[in-house]
């Protein structure tokens, strides 16, 4: 009892501490003028002035367009589907035909992890792979799905599946669990290579958490599935909005759900409290959602278009941070790494402008402001308020410090 006391003590000053800094911080970003800030600065504490510095640029630096990728990974052929590791040094991906790769994003280094007997036509080409990027798990045809040791490069095992077109894969961090989606959502051990159970006989997109207790599953009808595995347990939720529920994801903790929505000319993305099993919110947008992704904290979504547009949203806010271009076609495929700092994005098959298409690299690090140093802060404030710079130069000041960075 006096151990929890004290701890109370700690605690409750610290939490009241947190809540003042903030309110004081909220007050100076939001009552004071530019040519203030710049008067107080050398009086402000830096964690404080850091916290300012954010909110200042927040609303002078975003929404942001993007009118290239920081790199790209060409291909002979079309990219089908795309995962990424968790600190966004792999990218596993399919291509139209049954082709399976893996590229080491920092050298650009690309190898041939499987090559189909013969190519296979099928309207999707799902991959998985764990967060560390040592195994990973595709479909190579409507009857087979694989599991592969991405280290040495080689098979370990395969379960047999139904007949129908494979839609989706998700894979738990130790790569002993799987999720799976062909019209009929499953439940894989990918340790006996067995099903252990159909969860839902109306899957099209599924994702699980990094742990394998909790994971989600969207219906072509709308309806969401949660999956609670220990103990086993299933949640319907009936969110039919009169659109076909296109992907989902799922944050690292199991508490927040995102979920894509296309209709004709319109599209919806839907956040999810996973834990009160209600709605967030709901943001309506003029074109159809096709994939979307979600970092392991629930704080920015990643949705693709099919007006080749990529759209980053701020979940915490539902403002939007940024638009990427540099698609030729609908945005099929997006993934985004658990620490947020780098996003992959590819496009469906534009056969009258070209029959291959790239995989679009993004570095998201160059627009987590709330991480950058307070110098980095300092010098696109000053690039703002007394250089007069544009949103654009202020953005290519924050790309050339990260490339310094790099070298």
């Amino acid at each position: 009892m006096k151990f929890q006391l004290i701890i109370l003590l700690i605690f409750i000053p610290l939490q009241c501490m947190n809540t003042l800094r903030q309110l004081c911080v909220h007050t100076v970003a939001h009552t004071l003028d530019d040519s203030k800030i710049n008067n107080i600065m050398d009086e402000l504490p830096e964690n404080c002035l850091h916290d300012v510095l954010v909110e200042k640029l927040r609303k002078k630096l975003f929404p942001l367009t993007i009118d290239k990728p920081h790199d790209t990974i060409t291909e002979t052929r079309c990219i089908a589907r795309i995962a990424i590791n968790e600190n966004g040094t792999k990218a596993m991906y399919s291509l139209v035909g049954g082709d399976i790769k893996l590229c080491d994003l920092s050298t650009k280094k690309i190898s041939s992890l499987y090559h189909p007997p013969k190519t296979i036509l099928e309207p999707y080409y799902p991959v998985a792979m764990t967060p560390d990027g040592t195994k990973g798990i595709f479909c190579s045809s409507s009857k087979f799905i694989k599991v592969w040791d991405l280290c040495a490069n080689n098979e370990i095992g395969n379960l047999m599946c139904d007949n129908s077109y494979m839609e989706s894969l998700a894979i738990t961090a130790d790569g002993k669990r799987a999720l799976s989606s062909s019209k009929k959502a499953k439940l894989l051990d990918l340790q006996t290579y067995t099903e252990v159970a159909t969860i839902s006989s109306n899957g099209r997109a599924v994702a699980i958490t990094p742990d394998g207790t909790k994971g989600i599953i969207g219906g072509d009808d709308g309806v969401i599935t949660i999956l609670y595995l220990n103990p086993y347990n299933i949640i319907t939720l009936a969110k039919n909005r009169g659109m076909l529920l296109k992907d989902v994801a799922i944050s690292a903790d199991g508490k927040k759900g995102l979920c894509g929505y296309s209709c004709y000319n319109s599209g919806a993305l839907m956040l999810l409290d996973l834990i009160k099993h209600e709605e967030i919110f709901t943001l309506r947008y003029d074109r159809p959602i096709y994939t979307i992704a979600i970092t392991s904290d629930g704080t920015i979504g990643l949705c693709g278009f099919h007006n080749r547009l990529v759209r980053i949203i701020n979940l915490t806010d539902k403002s939007e941070i940024a638009t990427l271009l540099g698609h030729t076609h609908f945005v099929d495929s997006v993934a985004i790494s658990e620490d947020g700092t780098r996003a992959l994005s590819s496009c469906g098959p534009n056969l009258e402008y070209r029959p291959y298409e790239d995989i679009n690299s993004w570095d998201l690090r160059t627009l987590l402001i709330d991480r950058f140093p307070l110098e980095l802060l300092k010098k696109v404030w000053h690039a703002f308020i007394k250089d007069n710079k544009s949103k654009k130069e202020c953005y290519q000041l924050i790309c050339d410090e990260f490339q310094k960075e790099k070298k």
